[in-house]
């Protein structure tokens, strides 16, 4: 039995307001900067430095990217369970096009950076955080790592219990004697399978519990 399957597997909810918040100071920044720039038309030496038009596209632009690829990045797992043990290989998942998209982002904001900051050069200070994180931070920052890990479950003969997480379709199986386990996640029309072919290769005393 095998399959893959992409999940996300930590809670989002404060970071989502997390970014929600940035994103408005975005937005603010953008609107500001618009109407200091069409509409009240001060002169240069009196519009705003952090509140700009410049600014808040770049800042949208970035922390889009940001809450896109590494607040709802998902993790990929492929599993393949045998009639001894079960064995899983995860990494984080990487769209297709994402290399382009790093390649895009180290040429373009600092690019786009330099450009603004000679326009407005009091916002040097303001992204250089956002241009050296793109120049020369980890590609897990930016969603893009896709180093992988492996695991082989114990032997089937050892394991005396089982957890099932209905509601985010997950099956622990846990040995009988420690606190090694072999957890997988399951497309929702896999479970009930899953949990059958684990029947089957389990001890006929495992004890299979719901998770409340």
């Amino acid at each position: 039995m095998s399959w893959s399957i992409n999940v996300q597997t930590r809670p989002t909810g404060a970071w989502d307001i997390t970014m929600a918040l940035l994103m408005l100071l975005g937005v603010v920044s953008l609107t500001n900067g618009l109407y200091e720039d069409h509409f009240s038309a001060p002169g240069c030496e009196a519009k705003s430095v952090l509140f700009s038009t410049g600014f808040g596209a770049a800042w949208l632009f970035i922390t889009g990217y940001l809450w896109t690829m590494v607040v709802h990045r998902k993790i990929t797992y492929h599993y393949s369970i045998h009639t001894g043990n079960g064995w899983c290989l995860q990494h984080l998942a990487v769209p297709n096009h994402a290399g382009r998209i790093l390649e895009l982002l180290q040429i373009g904001v600092p690019l786009l950076s330099f450009v603004l900051i000679l326009d407005n050069p009091p916002l040097a200070w303001l992204l250089a955080l956002p241009v050296a994180v793109t120049l020369i931070g980890p590609r897990s920052w930016l969603g893009l790592d896709v180093n992988t890990r492996s695991k082989i479950s114990a032997p089937w003969s050892t394991c005396q219990r089982v957890l099932i997480d209905r509601q985010n379709n997950r099956v622990i199986a846990y040995q009988a004697d420690r606190n090694d386990m072999f957890e997988v996640y399951l497309p929702e029309h896999l479970l009930e399978s899953y949990l059958k072919t684990l029947g089957s290769l389990l001890p006929s005393n495992a004890l299979f519990e719901q998770a409340h």
